[in-house]
């Protein structure tokens, strides 16, 4: 409880705050036509960017991105929600830094 307030919480213009960013810093999406997450070495400090279920990320937002994962999904299930999605992404990162 209470982590949201021991987390760095940023809030601006996503496209001002990406470019501000030094270039060593990887900008990780949730993307169909990404490479397997699980096969993915992350480093960090990093970014990751997640887009809106229906639509994804826009191209301009996407040509941003240093480097899309995908989830590999199992039977006929195309997609996850997207907070389901981000949740498998974190803790796939969490496991990998810790």
């Amino acid at each position: 409880m209470g982590s949201i307030f021991r987390m760095n919480i940023v809030v601006q213009d996503l496209f001002h705050f990406i470019k501000e960013l030094p270039t060593s810093v990887p900008i990780y999406a949730a993307h169909l036509n990404g490479e397997n997450l699980y096969e993915t070495k992350i480093t960090v400090p990093c970014v990751l960017v997640v887009g809106n279920e229906s639509q994804g990320m826009s191209n301009e937002l996407t040509a941003k991105v240093t480097q899309k994962l995908k989830i590999p999904m199992v039977g006929e299930a195309e997609s996850f929600n997207v907070s389901i999605a981000t949740a498998i992404i974190l803790g796939e990162f969490s496991r990998q830094l810790r």
